[in-house]
């Protein structure tokens, strides 16, 4: 049902300035939200007295909150992008503590109830304008979904980003990570049961996070979905297709590292046919989770800093379960076409100048690779990539080992990536230059260690609490 009308049946003489429980009644009386053209603003920037919409669902001061009645699947729909704009309110009063918490503008039933409910959505045809610009000191994220089934079609996100906030003695502060689309299983769903889809959107203007703590900050990442990590459920039918990603920053400023795509707990998931311009950030990126027969093809990428990042860290070290240590298994990286930055590839603020990489990857050592391969037939081949000067085709980061992170040439090469048939183009070359690179065999015998690790800032350290 249209919003508006909706609002002019059920609450005659209301002019809304805050859109969010008027779509949160409409999705719990089980209908679905159609928003016409114009901008609706979700949340309120003003100290009110909490009416009778919010007392029924408190959430909903700030976000569209659904999952309760029926089991089904919710519809959010717009007019389409650039026509539809669902826009965070200026200066969003949070109602929580307003030094820790993120902000989602969708929200399902389910966080801190774990997960239980299958409580999916669609939602197409909408501009999420997260405002970080407005709203820094929080972290802004577009949706956060857990069901079976949940697509986001024809959708475009801007301006979001952890948050920032000193102390009261002027001391930076942890602020959560980002992840602009967050979505995954329920922790009641059957193994193997549909995973989300993210189809034909767009990113870009991601906001800057100019306060964090010295050495690690939290990341930006656009599309964070798989399966359900915590309860070890995988998913299938995972799928990012037809996106466009573009993340330019100041270099100086900006302190969040920008990942494009990540993807965990799942098997047979498609990265196909997206686009990458001046993305200052890994393309695709994951650190935790396992993933089997991912296929990672016909994605072109303009000018970005490197196209894929696979860390395969011990959590177990940091306190985390076991299924959270990573598995890149049959993993097939083809026919992407990829121009490589010529710039530095970190952030100033922290860390050295680095090199850009087609693919960069991470082993820590105290893992047992009986138990945690890590990389099992990473294949890389058919892909077009033009390398400048001083950067690098694949790189071993190094990893974890006796007591802390050792580079490449000290823990040598990971096995289990192979390559070959690769067109690359090496600085000012003109011509296409094929490489066939020999095949790595499955062992662990130590070897010399290939590229410059980019910095620490970009190894993640984060847990993945999306799932």
């Amino acid at each position: 049902m249209n919003i508006v009308q909706y609002v002019k049946d059920f609450h005659p003489g209301k002019e809304p300035v805050n859109w969010a429980p008027y779509a949160t009644q409409m999705l719990n009386s089980g209908m679905d939200v159609d928003f016409p053209e114009g901008v609706f603003v979700l949340g309120d920037n003003t100290p009110i007295a909490a009416d009778s919409l919010y007392a029924e669902f408190p959430s909903n001061r700030r976000s569209i909150v659904w999952g309760w009645g029926a089991p089904r699947t919710v519809r959010i729909t717009g007019a389409g992008s650039g026509k539809t704009i669902l826009k965070v309110a200026d200066k969003l009063i949070h109602g929580l503590d307003p030094a820790h918490q993120s902000h989602r503008m969708l929200l399902s039933r389910g966080e801190g109830e774990e997960d239980r409910f299958d409580v999916p959505a669609i939602v197409s045809g909408i501009t999420f304008d997260g405002n970080h610009r407005a709203n820094g000191i929080y972290t802004v994220t577009a949706m956060r979904i857990i069901g079976t089934g949940i697509e986001v079609r024809n959708c475009e996100f801007v301006d979001f980003a952890p948050g920032g906030f000193r102390n009261a003695v002027g001391v930076a502060q942890h602020t959560p990570e980002c992840f602009v689309i967050a979505a995954g299983l329920p922790s009641t769903a059957a193994a193997l049961s549909r995973g989300p889809k993210v189809i034909d959107c767009e990113f870009r203007s991601p906001g800057e996070k100019t306060i964090s703590p010295g050495q690690y900050t939290t990341e930006n990442t656009s599309i964070a979905i798989g399966g359900n990590m915590v309860r070890s459920i995988m998913a299938t039918g995972v799928e990012v297709r037809g996106c466009g990603f573009s993340g330019k920053f100041d270099r100086i400023r900006q302190q969040a590292p920008l990942h494009g795509v990540t993807i965990s707990s799942c098997t047979g998931a498609r990265i196909v046919g997206n686009r990458f311009k001046d993305f200052d950030g890994f393309c695709i990126y994951t650190d935790s989770g396992q993933q089997f027969d991912t296929v990672i093809e016909d994605n072109v990428a303009d000018n970005v800093w490197g196209f894929i990042q696979y860390t395969c860290q011990n959590w177990v070290r940091y306190g985390a379960s076991t299924w959270q240590i990573p598995r890149f298994d049959n993993i097939v990286i083809k026919n992407n076409t990829v121009t490589l930055s010529g710039e530095p590839t970190t952030y100033a603020w922290d860390a050295p100048d680095g090199r850009s990489t087609f693919m960069g990857y991470l082993y820590d050592r105290d893992l047992n690779p009986a138990v945690h391969p890590g990389f099992v037939d990473v294949i890389v081949r058919d892909n077009t990539v033009r390398i400048p000067e001083g950067s690098t085709f694949i790189s071993n980061y190094g990893g974890f080992q006796g007591g802390g992170w050792k580079s490449s040439s000290v823990v040598g090469d990971v096995p289990g990536i192979r390559e070959s048939d690769n067109q690359i183009t090496r600085g000012k070359e003109n011509p296409t230059v094929k490489e066939e690179v020999q095949v790595v065999q499955q062992t662990l015998e130590p070897g010399k260690g290939s590229g410059v690790p980019i910095s620490l800032i970009l190894l993640g350290a984060a847990l993945m609490r999306f799932l």
